[in-house]
């Protein structure tokens, strides 16, 4: 399978090489804002209400989820985040709202730009920031190994992630982030590539 590389940013090589990862591209109607990439202004979302929701089609070895939230959980400005751990504990005790997190229909957005999200997809994201009052989601779209091009020892952690308005469904940031590993097993590329993006996130948010 190939995956389009996002056109909001430049590096040229393509993802074809990246085994499970989704590119977030949305499909609903209409005339919307392009969305930025690279880091956020500051002070990026230090201190807004935003839900996290797991990491989706992990193809590394480790627990995402868990770097995801120590990288977060140790800048300032995330008092007012919901990550992954409180968000199933929330949705656990309200299973009629079915938001099935760890299988969320990212892969619906391989096949337009990426503008703003529709459902079924909308409706969850929606669904599960009600019951937090979040304003904002946050959504790892996917997470995979790139080899090292011409071929070397190493490679890259790259992580497809988007942060979606929760009232409009409009994708406010978009981007490819990267963290260096000596291989596909190496956690210390997981945690960096947490850690970059903790820092796009919070530009300006310590």
């Amino acid at each position: 399978m190939t995956f389009p590389t996002p056109h909001l940013r430049t590096p040229t090589a393509a993802l074809s090489t990246l085994a499970g990862l989704l590119f977030l591209a949305a499909c609903a109607g209409g005339r919307t804002p392009e969305p930025a990439s690279g880091p956020l202004a500051a002070p990026g979302l230090a201190g807004q209400r935003v839900v996290v929701f797991p990491v989706q089609n992990a193809s590394v070895p480790g627990d995402a989820d868990r770097e995801l939230t120590f990288a977060l959980s140790g800048r300032g400005g995330t008092d007012q985040w919901v990550l992954p751990g409180d968000l199933r504990r929330s949705l656990a005790r309200s299973p009629q709202l079915d938001v099935p997190l760890d299988q969320l229909p990212v892969g619906q957005f391989l096949r337009a730009e990426v503008r703003r999200v529709g459902d079924p997809l909308y409706g969850m994201i929606r669904r599960a920031a009600a019951l937090s009052g979040s304003a904002l989601a946050l959504l790892p779209v996917g997470i995979a190994f790139r080899p090292a091009t011409p071929p070397a020892d190493g490679g890259t952690v790259e992580l497809m992630v988007a942060v979606v308005n929760v009232t409009s469904g409009v994708v406010i940031w978009l981007d490819r982030v990267e963290g260096s590993a000596s291989s596909e097993d190496d956690p210390a590329g997981l945690a960096r590539v947490m850690d970059a993006l903790a820092t796009s996130l919070l530009a300006g948010g310590d």
